[in-house]
């Protein structure tokens, strides 16, 4: 009977321990002082990359930060980025170049801290490179702008 009791306990242990979710906050610690109004978004792999979702928009705190709050989110690692609502308003580095999404892993309750250097639809197009990954950007043929993913052409050729 105690081993049956014991196995009980265990199974029921990794069972919540498998579904835990947990408690994240985004901080916006800085961001380009060109567009400080506008609205912003956290889009990843999370949300199928929708830029514009409305259950990932930031919100100021009362110190003019830009926050984002999830609650119930699973255990997991994830993909993301800063957005102002559009594929073509992503975050990009300081100097107009796209940068790789951001990796995060949730394992416990987590506040990240993240600095936004620049917004891509500030920067023409031709200084939009490549980030390091060696990842479709912004004007590719088929690909999408942050996706890192093939997209289907609309038009047949």
């Amino acid at each position: 009977m105690r081993k049956k009791v014991s196995l009980l306990a265990l199974v029921v242990f990794s069972c919540i321990a498998a579904s835990a979710q947990y408690s994240v906050k985004i901080v916006l610690d800085a961001i380009p002082p060109k567009h400080p109004d506008d609205a912003m978004f956290l889009t990843g792999d999370y949300n199928q990359w929708t830029p514009n979702d409305q259950n990932s928009q930031f919100v100021k705190d009362a110190t003019g930060k830009f926050v984002a709050t999830f609650a119930n989110v699973p255990a997991n690692s994830y993909e993301i980025k800063v957005t102002r609502g559009t594929d073509k308003t992503i975050e990009c580095a300081a100097d107009g170049k796209a940068i790789d999404s951001r990796k995060v892993t949730i394992n416990s309750d987590t506040t990240f801290h993240l600095t936004v250097a620049g917004w891509s639809d500030d920067f023409a197009k031709n200084t939009l490179n490549a980030p390091a990954s060696g990842a479709p950007t912004v004007g590719a043929p088929a690909y999408g702008a942050y996706l890192n993913r093939k997209v289907v052409p609309s038009v047949a050729r």
